[in-house]
């Protein structure tokens, strides 16, 4: 007899995703292990498909990332937001780029740093990965 795993034991079939009904996170995709003392294997894959998919996945400045630069504010994190990574839709009564502009003078205001992709030295993923795992916390 094969073993089973414990979803297959409880009769949980295997979960599928798409891009419009799952949410993508990235966990702990940090320098430490590209870089570090803690290098994985096979890190310019991992990053490739990392970018893949989060090319296909998007928020929205007014909830997600204003939401996530408040709660990671108060959670203690020092929050940064890179500002030609988010983008919003049109609202009724706001243009796209207006509300994107709005959220993040407000995180500027009080919540955090809004920096530019460039201003990042080394690779982003780091910056990436603090966005959602805090958006994953709240």
């Amino acid at each position: 007899m094969s073993s089973q795993s414990f979803r297959q034991i409880i009769g949980l079939a295997p979960s599928t995703a798409t891009i419009t009904d799952s949410t993508l996170i990235i966990v702990d995709a940090q320098n430490e292990y590209a870089q570090g003392l803690l290098r994985v294997q096979e890190v310019d894959q991992s990053r490739k498909v990392i970018a893949d998919l989060l090319s296909r996945y998007r928020y929205m400045a007014h909830v997600c990332v204003s939401t996530t630069a408040r709660t990671g504010a108060e959670l203690g994190y020092d929050v940064l937001v890179v500002r030609d990574g988010v983008s919003d839709r049109a609202i009724p009564g706001v243009e796209a780029n207006v509300l994107v502009d709005v959220a993040l003078k407000e995180v500027t205001d009080a919540f955090g740093t809004v920096i530019a992709s460039g201003e990042i030295k080394g690779v982003i993923y780091p910056v990436i990965f603090l966005y959602l795992y805090i958006q994953d916390l709240i």
